[in-house]
Order: structure tokens, then C-alpha cells, then sequence
């Protein structure tokens, strides 16, 4: 029996659709689904934990008929446990709850960096509003902050209000940090890190980035192949081909926007030539042999590429996302390496000759 089910916050509307070869199975076996959403995966907890099957649907991948009109939540059930008994449906993974409190903290903080960003420019709008402009190098710096101590307005409203927006500023920012802080020592702490560790040798993703790679994408080894990682997080090229005619497009942009978000800050860094720098080294050297033969061939197919697209006359981001796509079989690549059990951490080592180049 496929049971579908459209969640609400006060409601569930069930569907049955019972399969035609029940002849064949005298003990009845219940197979649940939902659309994911806004309730999130304790409901299909529950019923895994009651020993039945619950999939938990990938809203955007639902097949639509688009000469329908009429939407209600039973007909929203129906037509999930019909496409349930048709094998139409692709499910998401279910992730632990451990791994989901991970994921709630780095997302948790990320909120509290775009709230950060807000204030900024709040309170950089009010100063210009009023001709006050800093002119003397990069905004938010240590000398900009002094700058900003500096500024007074004789009106009491306006100086109430900068001082507020300040006082604002300065709490996001210390309860970032601190969300930082105890990120880092979640991810180091939980069963992910070995992986957290081995992700940290690549260039580009410090201790706080692989923090935020292993919240969002869990246990690398349910990607078959490095194509997958990259259709997860929306980096492959979209198509439209028919006949012997095949165009590709932008980036789907699909799945995981976070990760997708922060390689390609990440991809930055391979701008410049294949090096071990000191901090890149020090993070380098904790990773087992094979962890840092992945992070170097990283850098030495990256590093030239990006300076090779560049000189070809290839738009920037179009070049940060290529490397970004590429990153994406690297971080693979060392999650396959930890899965089975040989990148465990070491000592001070290096790969051969490695030490020398970066000399």
C-alpha cells in the first residue's frame, strides 16, 4: 500500500493507492512519502523508527501535468502516492539527527552573517545620507572603525540612530564569531572528522569552510561519482539539445545553494600559482599521504587552468565557476579516500618534492 502524504503544520491530507500485485505479497507493506518542506524530516523519522518505508520527495523533481488546474492537498496526496506506486518520485537523503543539529548551526550562522552585511549597509546608508563618506582605504577595517568613532550628529534622533545601528552591528558580529567558535568544535567532535581534517587540505577551504561542507553534504560516498557532487549543488551546465543539435547553458543552480555558494568563494584562491603557503601547510600537514596527493594535484591542474582560461579571454565568473565544478571531484575524490579508511591523520609529512616547489 503507498500512502501519500501533503504535511501542513496543522494538517497531514492521506492518500492510498494500493498496488495491483498485492496477489503476490500476503503481508501487507506500507510505503509512505511526503514533498520536503518547511516540516522538515521528523515525521519520516517516525515512521522509519514504526519499521515502516518513508521517502521524503524532492519537491522540484515531482512530474506536473500542466493541463491541470485544480490543486487541493488531497489531490497533492493522491498524486504523490500514485507517482510513489509508478516509481516516478526521487527521494532526498534523510540525514541523522546529529548531522541536522550540525546543519542547523552552520546555517544558523550564515543567517547571522547576511544579517551582519544588512546592518552594514544600513548603517553606511545613514552616513551617506548625511555627506559622511570614508575616503581613506577599504570600509570595515580597524582604522575604518575608528573613523566611525569619530562620527557625531548634532541632531539627538540621527545620533541615536547610528549609535544604535552600531550597537546592532557589534552583537551580530560577536554572535557570529561565537557560532563560528562552536561550529568548529562541533565538526571536530562529530563523526565526520576525519573528514572535516581531510577536506582542510585543499586550498582555499580552511577549518570554518570544511565545517560547512561537512554540515551540508554528510557522507560523501552516497555520490557514485564526482558528476553527482556537482549536480547536488547546481554547478553542471544546464541542456536543451534535440537531434543532433546539443546547446549548453548556464549552471542549473539546483540543490544545494549553500555549498554551491561557498565554492565558489573558494575558487578564488586558485587564482594564483601552485604553493604551499604557510597556512596552507600547516593545515596540509596533518592529513595523511594520500589526502595531500589529492590537495596537491588540486593545485597543480587548478592553479594553471584558471590562469589558462583567463588569458583565452573567458569571463571571470564563468572561469570561478569551471574551477569551482572541478573542486567539486577533488572533494570527491578525499571523501572516498576517508570512507575507506585511509586518510587518517599524521604526522608532519609532506608529498615528494612538495616542500621544495613551494620553496
Amino acid at each position: 500500500m503507498y500512502v501519500g502524504l501533503d504535511v501542513h503544520k496543522d494538517t497531514i491530507a492521506v492518500a492510498l493507492a494500493d498496488d495491483d500485485r498485492r496477489e503476490a505479497h500476503p503481508k501487507r507493506r506500507w510505503i509512505f512519502c511526503y514533498e520536503a518542506g518547511p516540516c522538515g524530516y521528523p515525521l519520516a523519522r517516525r515512521l522509519r523508527r514504526l519499521g515502516h518505508e518513508c521517502h521524503v520527495i524532492a519537491p522540484s523533481l515531482i512530474p506536473r501535468k500542466p493541463g491541470n488546474r485544480v490543486k487541493t492537498d488531497r489531490r497533492d496526496a493522491l498524486q504523490l502516492a500514485r507517482l510513489l506506486r509508478a516509481g516516478e518520485l526521487t527521494a532526498v537523503r534523510v540525514p541523522d539527527e546529529a548531522l541536522e543539529a550540525l546543519r542547523d548551526l552552520s546555517r544558523a550562522r550564515q543567517d547571522l552573517q547576511h544579517n551582519e552585511r544588512r546592518l552594514r549597509q544600513t548603517l553606511s546608508g545613514l552616513l551617506l545620507r548625511h555627506e559622511r563618506v570614508y575616503r581613506d582605504g577599504g570600509a570595515w577595517t580597524r582604522k575604518h572603525g575608528l573613523w566611525l568613532d569619530q562620527q557625531h550628529f548634532d541632531q539627538v534622533h540621527t545620533e541615536l540612530a547610528f549609535q544604535g545601528y552600531r550597537q546592532s552591528l557589534a552583537l551580530a558580529e560577536h554572535q557570529r564569531r561565537e557560532l563560528e567558535r562552536q561550529l568548529l568544535v562541533a565538526a571536530t567532535d562529530s563523526a565526520y572528522a576525519d573528514l572535516h581534517l581531510a577536506l582542510c587540505a585543499l586550498r582555499g577551504i580552511d577549518e570554518l569552510a570544511a565545517a560547512i561542507l561537512v554540515a551540508e553534504l554528510g557522507e560523501l560516498t552516497r555520490f557514485h561519482k564526482p558528476t553527482q557532487l556537482s549536480a547536488f549543488v547546481g554547478l553542471i551546465p544546464s541542456e536543451a539539445s534535440s537531434g543532433s543539435r546539443r546547446r549548453l547553458g548556464a549552471i542549473t543552480k539546483t540543490g544545494n545553494s549553500h555549498v554551491r555558494r561557498l565554492l565558489v568563494e573558494c575558487a578564488q584562491s586558485y587564482q594564483y600559482r601552485a604553493a604551499l603557503t604557510g597556512r596552507i601547510k600547516r593545515r596540509y600537514v596533518r592529513c595523511s599521504p594520500a589526502v595531500q596527493a589529492i590537495a596537491w594535484k588540486a593545485q597543480t591542474r587548478l592553479c594553471p587552468r584558471f590562469r589558462r582560461l583567463l588569458n583565452k579571454g573567458r569571463p571571470r565568473n564563468l572561469v570561478v565557476v569551471a574551477i569551482a565544478r572541478e573542486m567539486c571531484a577533488f572533494i570527491w575524490a578525499i571523501g572516498q579516500e576517508v570512507a575507506q579508511g585511509r586518510a587518517p591523520a599524521v604526522p608532519d609529512t609532506m608529498i615528494p618534492g612538495a616542500m621544495a616547489d613551494a620553496a
